[in-house]
C-alpha cells in the first residue's frame, strides 16, 4: 500500500456534534490490560482499525521520506472543512499518537507488522546489519573491547602466548639436535 491512497469508511457520515475523544493507554498499557495487537488482514484503509475479543486489529502502516510531510497537509487540509464533517487523519494521528509513548511502543508496533520503516536510509542500515562480519565485530567491540584496559589486557596475552609457542619450538627443535 503507497501513503497516500486511503479509502474512506464505508459507515461515512456528517454530524453537527464533533466526535468526543478520549485518550487511550499506550500500546504498554494496554498490552499489560491483556490486549493483543495484529495487524489487519485487509489494509487498504487505514481507518478501518477494530478491537474484538481483546484483539486490537490496525492496518499496517508503512513510514516513508515523505510520510510527516504528507500527514501534515492532509491534517491541515481538514482543518479547513466545515465542522460538521470527519477528520479521518486527524483522528488517525491522534489515535497513534495516543498509542506510541515510548520506543518500545514503536518496536511493539513494527514486531506486529503494524508499521514498517521505509525511509530512504534503511536499506544501507539494514544491509550493514546483516553482515556477519560487522556483527562479530560490533560484538567483540560492545562486549570484550570496550574499555582500554581490555585491549591492552587482550594485547599481552597474545604476546605471552607468542613468546610461550616460541620457547616451547626451541625446546623442541633443541631436543631433536641434540639427538643428532
Amino acid at each position: 500500500m503507497m501513503f497516500g491512497v486511503f479509502l474512506l469508511p464505508r459507515q461515512y457520515h456528517k454530524s453537527n456534534e464533533r466526535d468526543k475523544w478520549e485518550n487511550i493507554n499506550s500500546i504498554s498499557g494496554l498490552r499489560e490490560a491483556g490486549i493483543k495487537f495484529k495487524r489487519a488482514k485487509d489494509d487498504d484503509n487505514l481507518m478501518d482499525i477494530k478491537f474484538v475479543n481483546g484483539v486490537l486489529r490496525i492496518p499496517q502502516l508503512i513510514i516513508y521520506d515523505e510520510t510527516e510531510s504528507q500527514l501534515m497537509n492532509l491534517i491541515a487540509y481538514e482543518q479547513y472543512m466545515s465542522d460538521g464533517e470527519r477528520r479521518y487523519f486527524s483522528d488517525y494521528t491522534f489515535f497513534m499518537h495516543c498509542l506510541i509513548n515510548t520506543s518500545n511502543d514503536v518496536e511493539l508496533l513494527r514486531s506486529c507488522g503494524i508499521i514498517e520503516n521505509c525511509l530512504g536510509m534503511t536499506k544501507n542500515v539494514n544491509r550493514h546489519c546483516q553482515r556477519r562480519g560487522k556483527r562479530w565485530k560490533a560484538n567483540l567491540h560492545r562486549n570484550y573491547f570496550n574499555s582500554p584496559w581490555t585491549i591492552i589486557s587482550f594485547l599481552a596475552a597474545v604476546a605471552l602466548l607468542v613468546l610461550t609457542l616460541t620457547q616451547t619450538t626451541y625446546t623442541v627443535l633443541t631436543y631433536y639436535n641434540r639427538k643428532r
